[in-house]
């Protein structure tokens, strides 16, 4: 149960964010019809940066999810990092720790 608590917390606080986004505009941006290939692809290669020691922790699949929902919640934040995420795993993290100052 304790490796699934990261999950849950993140599921909590992309609801959260989900909502405040309604009273907010600004917030986020979700993502489109068209663009959604594009979140599932991102996540995709994120879970193949998943070493041998995170793939015992964490399930890649689950980790893949958590991705896409994040993705398709905040679209704008991923998407500037899109290239890099495609590019390589280190360029893709250093990217999101940029633009989310650390948070993830």
């Amino acid at each position: 149960m304790k490796k699934y608590g990261i999950l849950v917390l993140l599921l909590f606080s992309i609801t959260i964010w989900d909502l405040s986004k309604n009273n907010l505009p600004q917030f986020g941006k979700k993502v489109s019809m068209n663009e959604a290939p594009k979140c599932k692809s991102m996540c995709e290669s994120v879970k193949n940066c998943l070493s041998e020691e995170q793939r015992k922790l964490q399930d890649p699949k689950l980790v893949q999810f958590a991705c896409e929902i994040l993705c398709t919640k905040q679209f704008q934040l991923f998407d500037g990092c899109s290239q890099a995420i495609l590019t390589s795993c280190q360029a893709g993290e250093l990217c999101i720790k940029n633009l989310t100052k650390g948070l993830f």
